[in-house]
């Protein structure tokens, strides 16, 4: 399965155009990615049928939440999943770990699909915070590069998770189309997410290149 990153409407039709599988979309790329208006939401859910997760982030500050940020993002989670996504994209951490008692008060009502994004990288162990994501129920995918960094940097940390719950595992950060043959041959069973190598010249500044995504999708088909 692949996942592209949108901030657009028109960029959600071409990710759909490409073959690609799922839509990760978020506004504020350059600081990571934030929570894109509802209005965005409403407009890019009615214009394709492939599915679209959002990200719940209302700052690029920290993933320490405080006592307001947290009632932003309830609420926004109540809204975003009323606009029929897919799921949401979310994480919070306290002292450099996976803030467990938050993220079950964050989706403990919540019926769609929920990824623990790349907050879980920066974790002193990124392997055993995976293993207890995924036994959290409601935790469909964890988006990881396995460590701070890019994907082809961390192969131990990835390696460790794949074997755990291979089916969870959405990689993400420097999946490029010249990787992604060689990461799909050591994770066959995983999933992959990518975000400025689908764009023009591998810039978030560009528009979406379809046909660099269709050979990506056709990568990942061939293994």
């Amino acid at each position: 399965m692949l996942e592209v990153i949108a901030q657009s409407v028109d960029d959600a039709k071409v990710i759909e155009a490409s073959g690609a599988h799922r839509i990760e979309l978020v506004s504020g790329i350059s600081e990571g990615g934030l929570t894109p208006s509802y209005g965005m939401i409403e407009q890019v859910v009615k214009a394709v049928k492939i599915p679209v997760n959002v990200m719940i982030r209302p700052h690029s500050y920290s993933f320490d939440y405080k006592s307001d940020d947290i009632k932003v993002m309830k609420q926004d989670i109540k809204v975003v999943e009323s606009l029929g996504v897919n799921g949401i994209v979310i994480g919070c951490l306290k002292n450099n770990e996976v803030d467990f008692d938050l993220l079950k008060e964050f989706i403990k009502d919540v019926n769609c699909g929920i990824t623990f994004h790349r907050a879980i990288d920066e974790t002193q162990n990124p392997s055993l915070m995976f293993k207890k994501l995924t036994d959290l129920i409601g935790i469909k995918q964890v988006l990881t590069s396995g460590g701070p960094g890019k994907a082809c940097d961390n192969f131990e940390e990835l390696d460790k998770m794949y074997s755990m719950m291979s089916n969870k595992l959405l990689i993400g950060s420097g999946v490029t189309l010249n990787n992604i043959s060689a990461l799909c041959s050591r994770y066959p069973n995983a999933n992959y997410h990518i975000g400025s190598d689908a764009r023009v010249n591998q810039s978030f500044r560009n528009r979406i290149d379809e046909k660099h995504i269709r050979m990506i999708v056709e990568q990942i088909k061939g293994k």
